[in-house]
């Protein structure tokens, strides 16, 4: 075998396997929009006290984890893990405090469906709501 023939081989190896590797970033990457979570979790306190609540009813939907725990001032603290980075997300009872632990930003919605003003939450940054203002209802993701 020639150092041409050599060549040419390695040549038509090395563009095999770039289109191989093309090719399963693009099949991932299509099919990972299917479920796709904001990978951290969101943690807020409800702006309600715990012997207002009924019941500490946390929404967990599909593929989700929440954890609810009593704090010493009597709000409960939430940890939504993970949620999905679609849609409209409720808070419990409202909240007070919200910190954004996952890689997406988010916006904080004082309405339980997700309209109207917001406020912008960076990744990995906590907010609470102003002295004398309501809490907030729900979430969505930026993406």
């Amino acid at each position: 075998m020639t150092a041409a023939t050599r060549s040419g081989a390695r040549r038509r190896r090395l563009s095999a396997a770039a289109a191989a590797v093309l090719a399963l970033a693009l099949s991932t990457t299509a099919c990972s929009s299917l479920g796709r979570t904001a990978v951290g979790p969101v943690m807020y306190e409800s702006a309600a006290k715990t012997s207002e609540h009924a019941t500490a009813d946390v929404h967990v939907e599909e593929g989700e984890q929440s954890v609810a725990v009593e704090e010493g001032a009597g709000h409960l603290v939430i940890d939504d893990t993970s949620p999905s980075v679609k849609g409209c997300h409720k808070l419990v009872e409202g909240a007070k405090v919200v910190q954004n632990g996952t890689l997406i930003d988010m916006r904080l919605y004082p309405d339980k469906a997700c309209k109207g003003p917001f406020t912008y939450l960076a990744t990995t940054l906590q907010d609470q709501i102003a002295p004398g203002a309501g809490p907030w209802r729900s979430y969505t993701f930026v993406h």
